[in-house]
């Protein structure tokens, strides 16, 4: 078989509610490789050591905003090997400019928290189709 047709995405979630980090690996475990981060710090660490092919991004993490990993992600030489990660908001606030920075940064989609598992599965696959797009 082809190694690379049998090889699961990898997706990283950044999502500091471990509830919901446990659904998500529930939900997605058949599908995707999933790997968890709940702060900035260890979601930045795993973003320099590992490949990635989507990152759903909470917005309010305990150590800082996703918007600002995003940030980082998008203009810093560190992430120069996932600068063009697709990304997932996911995020409870209801403050329009944090909207506005997600999508000024490229975010693809914007997940509104209580979210419905169809609706973040859709953004999800949306991500991984670009992805595979620019590759």
């Amino acid at each position: 078989m082809n190694e690379q047709a049998d090889k699961k995405l990898r997706i990283l979630a950044v999502e500091d509610d471990d509830s919901i980090s446990r659904l998500l690996r529930m939900i997605y475990a058949g599908a995707y490789e999933l790997d968890t981060a709940g702060t900035v710090r260890s979601a930045s660490d795993l973003l320099r050591r590992k490949g990635y092919d989507a990152m759903v991004l909470d917005v309010d993490l305990p150590d800082g905003l996703g918007t600002d990993l995003l940030r980082s992600v998008r203009q810093d030489g560190a992430f120069a090997a996932c600068r063009d990660l697709p990304v997932v908001m996911l995020t409870s606030s209801e403050d329009a400019s944090v909207y506005e920075v997600a999508w000024d940064l490229g975010s693809i989609a914007y997940v509104k928290k209580p979210f419905e598992v169809e609706e973040l599965s859709t953004a999800i696959e949306q991500a991984v189709a670009q992805r595979n797009a620019a590759a």
